[in-house]
């Protein structure tokens, strides 16, 4: 009877190792479209993409909150950066909806 609890304790035991190369190739699909799309896109729309995709990898489904709250925390950044501190970051049409 022990060896039925064992093996379905193993069984539920997540693998480890798929979750590791999800969580990095999500991260790393985020990284390369933030840098594709930084010039074009902009600063707050390329980081929200990675913020929502870096989210997804770590197990947070719903995209569709994760992208709109990574823009808008990525906007605050940048104009803390551009209008606060007087840094160069890329600005694309959101920036200079607002800007």
């Amino acid at each position: 009877m022990s060896e039925d609890n064992t093996s379905s304790a193993t069984e539920r035991r997540p693998d480890w190792a798929a979750f590791i190369i999800a969580v990095f190739l999500f991260v790393v699909a985020g990284l390369a479209g933030q840098m594709l799309l930084l010039r074009v896109a902009g600063f707050s729309i390329a980081t929200g993409i990675l913020f929502a995709l870096t989210a997804r990898g770590f197990g947070k489904r719903k995209l569709w909150i994760a992208l709109p709250l990574g823009i808008v925390l990525s906007f605050v950044v940048w104009a803390i950066f551009s209008q606060l501190l007087q840094l160069t970051l890329p600005a694309g049409p959101l920036e200079h909806l607002f800007f």
